[in-house]
């Protein structure tokens, strides 16, 4: 006899397959899961070498920026050492001038001219003193004319200034020095 299944066998065997289908999405998702942990972790890693570095670069950043700081400070003191040594010997070198300036200041006054203050600015001295007549302020002027170290002097201001019977001038003049001796025929 022939033997009929009336079990409802494709319905066993859709359950079956449906089972088969969830265990192997659960199987799938999970396998993508961990894929996405493993590339989260590997990320997180990755950047936290990164920062590492970074760390690293940065401090070694800030050590350089400490060495220029100190080179930058070591050439500012270099420059005003520099500085300082060429005002030192500009003030060697002039040393003897401003001793030949006074022992000409003293060899050009002529009697009864008495000088008060002088003022030197670069070349240029401007001189005040008071004078007993005009032809002692005008010899001065030629003194100074003749004198190998200054140049043509120029009267700015000459006024009269009476005290009871003694009357003298009060003068003011600006002369330059010779920025290379003259001769003494001039």
């Amino acid at each position: 006899m022939t033997q009929i299944n009336l079990l409802p066998w494709r319905e066993e065997l859709r359950k079956e397959k449906q089972t088969e289908f969830a265990v192997l999405t659960v199987v799938v998702a999970l396998f993508a899961g961990l894929v996405c942990l493993a590339i989260h972790m590997f990320n997180d890693f990755q950047i936290d070498n990164q920062k590492k570095r970074n760390n690293m670069i940065q401090q070694e950043i800030a050590i350089v920026d400490k060495k220029i700081k100190e080179i930058k400070d070591i050439e500012e003191r270099k420059a005003d050492l520099k500085a300082r040594i060429g005002v030192i010997e500009n003030l060697q070198s002039g040393r003897p001038e401003m001793v030949r300036l006074f022992n000409e200041f003293i060899r050009t006054v002529p009697k009864e001219v008495y000088l008060e203050s002088f003022r030197q600015v670069g070349k240029l001295l401007t001189i005040k003193g008071t004078a007993l007549s005009q032809s002692r302020v005008s010899e001065y002027m030629e003194n100074l004319d003749k004198s190998p170290i200054f140049g043509v002097p120029k009267l700015k201001v000459i006024t009269a200034k009476s005290e009871g019977q003694n009357k003298s001038f009060l003068f003011t003049l600006e002369v330059k020095q010779a920025s290379k001796e003259k001769s003494v025929d001039n």
